[in-house]
């Protein structure tokens, strides 16, 4: 008898673990699906449709102009990553990433007088510059950074 009470007891307590394990992969899966959906939302609308969209919505556009193994971009794709850069990002402007590798984004991004990338340039809905940075930037230099861009937005309406 005292047998069939420690097997079941030990299949209890396997069981009870099996749960656990369970509960804490899908917390673990969890956090990915939450920490994926934290990416900056990029415009994929022709320029003119961007432009009309930030004069619309009065807020600015964030350009990302980076280039495939550039390992900066790589770095700063990690900040721009972050959940508080994302929302911020999401929130107060609209989003374009451009790819440096195509002639016609190289062109368009040499007219703000990007000449390095990684680079991040805020243009008001006419294509006018208000504030530009080229090379790594941290999450926090990030939103300090768009903050100051949105201040010079509205200075320059005053």
């Amino acid at each position: 008898m005292k047998l069939t009470n420690t097997k079941h007891t030990t299949m209890k307590k396997t069981k009870h673990l099996l749960n656990a394990l369970v509960f804490g992969l899908l917390l673990i899966l969890q956090s990915f699906t939450i920490q994926g959906d934290s990416k900056i939302k990029y415009n994929e609308e022709s320029w003119s449709k961007v432009t009309k969209q930030a004069t619309d919505e009065n807020k600015l556009i964030f350009v990302y102009v980076s280039m495939k193994g550039c390992h900066t971009c790589n770095d700063i794709e990690k900040s721009l990553a972050n959940s508080e850069v994302s929302e911020f990002f999401n929130a107060n402007f609209i989003n374009v990433h451009l790819d440096g590798t195509k002639t016609a984004n190289n062109m368009r991004a040499s007219k703000w007088g990007v000449a390095q990338v990684p680079a991040i340039v805020f243009l008001n809905g006419k294509s006018k510059v208000i504030h530009k940075l080229e090379g790594y930037q941290s999450a926090e230099d990030m939103i300090a950074q768009a903050k100051l861009a949105i201040r010079k937005k509205d200075q320059d309406f005053k």
